[in-house]
């Protein structure tokens, strides 16, 4: 919803200037990222699924979702954390 908004918004102007070509890109690579971490999320639960590994296939539930709830740099450094959480609490927990 909130894609579909910014776009309405960059759209709508009558002229295009530099600040809407950045808000454009900045959406893209937005999306890009969050598809990227959602994928990776699904081979997470995947393969908690298949090895019955209680970590990864939280993580990768959380992993899938999450992207939807974040917004800015905070989606590259949760999923970064959520990334190597299952490696963490497997050596350590």
């Amino acid at each position: 919803m909130t894609l579909t908004l910014y776009f309405y918004i960059v759209y709508s102007k009558e002229e295009y200037g530099l600040f809407d070509k950045y808000i454009i890109q900045v959406i893209i690579m937005y999306l890009y990222i969050s598809i990227l971490i959602s994928s990776i999320g699904l081979g997470y639960f995947v393969y908690g699924k298949k090895q019955s590994d209680f970590h990864f296939l939280i993580a990768g539930l959380i992993l899938i979702v999450y992207p939807y709830f974040t917004k800015g740099i905070f989606i590259i450094i949760v999923g970064v954390l959520l990334l190597l959480a299952p490696f963490v609490f497997k050596k350590f927990f």
